[in-house]
């Protein structure tokens, strides 16, 4: 059961829960009342928490015990919010996909792209392609800077003693351990490096500025035509079912949004943004805490190809779409490895009034991203948009002709 509660005052609200049981001996479903337990009011110096409460009897005697899970949402601070525009809830559907680049012009250290991922070249090419919006992550340094990076950690290489003649070793980092100028100044080796290969992050010295890796936020917003749509992952750490963090010891949960927050609404000028993430505790944040730019879920879905997340709410696409309508999220951005098995998903989606974006290798295909578009998908994110991307001019011609095909016609939004 979840429910929940607005207050100016956390720190003195409380609960009372009673419980009842349905007695049938008498051949009537006549609730009985059996206990209560009371929920004092919360710490909340924490986002998240856990309480073990008795359940007391209507004679004072224990008689089982229930777990409280909680989350506290605060209000972001030193930003000031009206309703002079509002699009959290709000997406016009003109009947065509939009092409949304994968960290710009694709992944690159582990492919072949032709420009650096995540970095201001790459975002600023895949506007150049023909993207509607670029997709790329986002986390904090230790001194607090956002960072346009993947990965939670990256390899440090350093040498042994002297007696010892093994050569070089790659030392694992967090990302959230290393200041702005440490991540920009290093030598530094892709997180992968320490299962094979050495992938270098930094690369040639003749690089040009905006191809560096470890832009801020900043840089791109003042870097990239303001035109570029930007859908801004938000990066935070979850645990997949074995039990295995993806990094621990990362920052609270709200002062790492408010953070993120004050630094896109500081420098985000007219530029179209989307925030999204695959944590839902951050989703129901970036909801509640302003009402400028919609949220969508992330979700791997049904997936063979990921070790799933242990969070329900994470582990298929309906449950995905059930989270995002509970919390008013404008939508949800569902991987594309089952979903192409079961295209009736999309229609699920569609059907429940929820904007539909699809990630995912598969996508990496002209075919796959044209039955996307057929099918009514709001956006499509990919690599190598200068590649893979199809001619949504004709598909845009065919559809005024012929109408939309695969979904329901007339159709111009989605609120």
């Amino acid at each position: 059961m979840v429910f929940t509660t607005n207050t100016l005052h956390p720190e003195t609200l409380g609960f009372q829960l009673e419980f009842y049981i349905q007695d049938t001996s008498n051949g009537y479903m006549e609730p009985q009342y059996i206990g209560y337990t009371h929920i004092l009011p919360l710490n909340t110096k924490h986002t998240l928490e856990e309480k073990h409460l008795p359940l007391m009897s209507l004679k004072h005697k224990p008689i089982g015990k229930i777990a409280i899970h909680f989350m506290i949402a605060k209000p972001v601070k030193n930003i000031k919010f009206n309703m002079e525009s509002c699009f959290q809830s709000h997406w016009k559907f003109l009947g065509v996909s939009l092409d949304v680049g994968h960290r710009g012009m694709g992944s690159s250290y582990k492919k072949l792209a032709l420009v650096r991922e995540n970095t201001v070249a790459s975002l600023s090419a895949a506007a150049q392609n023909g993207a509607d919006l670029v997709e790329f992550d986002v986390m904090l340094t230790k001194d607090l800077h956002t960072v346009v990076y993947h990965d939670f950690e990256v390899c440090l290489t350093y040498s042994k003693k002297r007696n010892d003649d093994s050569g070089s070793k790659l030392l694992i980092v967090p990302v959230k351990d290393l200041t702005l100028e440490q991540l920009q100044s290093m030598k530094l080796s892709h997180a992968s490096s320490r299962l094979g290969e050495q992938i270098d992050l930094n690369g040639e010295d003749f690089h040009p500025a905006d191809a560096q890796p470890f832009p801020t936020l900043q840089q791109c917003f003042h870097g990239v035509d303001e035109s570029l749509g930007f859908n801004i992952e938000i990066k935070f750490p979850l645990q997949d079912e074995t039990g295995v963090w993806e990094m621990e010891g990362f920052m609270d949960h709200n002062t790492y949004v408010d953070i993120l927050l004050q630094a896109v609404f500081k420098d985000c000028g007219s530029r179209r943004i989307i925030f999204s993430s695959f944590d839902p505790e951050c989703c129901i944040l970036l909801q509640r805490k302003q009402n400028k730019y919609p949220v969508l879920f992330l979700s791997n879905g049904p997936t063979k190809r990921y070790t799933p997340y242990l969070d329900a709410r994470t582990r298929g696409y309906d449950v995905a779409m059930y989270f995002a309508l509970s919390e008013g999220l404008l939508g949800v951005d569902l991987q594309s490895e089952c979903l192409l098995s079961d295209l009736g998903v999309i229609k699920r989606v569609r059907d429940k009034g929820l904007v539909l974006f699809v990630w995912g290798e598969d996508n990496n295909d002209r075919e796959t991203i044209s039955t996307l578009r057929k099918h009514g998908v709001h956006g499509i994110i990919y690599d190598r948009i200068d590649f893979y991307k199809t001619d949504k001019n004709k598909y845009f011609e065919a559809v005024e002709a012929n109408g939309l095909p695969e979904m329901e016609t007339g159709e111009s939004s989605t609120s």
